[in-house]
């Protein structure tokens, strides 16, 4: 597991998604049967809109 305690010290930053998930998203975005570039692009757009399990509906 990374130690993410120094991101959060020296630059205020939280992590949007927690161990669990971010294993979940790993294992569906290997498992996705769509371009790497349309899935990449759908996750990412769905990140900073803060709707995180959206980009798995496109």
């Amino acid at each position: 597991m990374l130690d993410i305690d120094k991101a959060k010290i020296e630059l205020g930053w939280q992590p949007k998604f927690d161990a669990k998930m971010a294993i979940e998203k790993t294992v569906e975005w290997y498992l996705d049967d769509q371009a790497a570039d349309i899935k990449c692009l759908q996750q990412i757009n769905a990140y900073f809109e803060n709707k995180i399990d959206d980009a798995d509906e496109n």
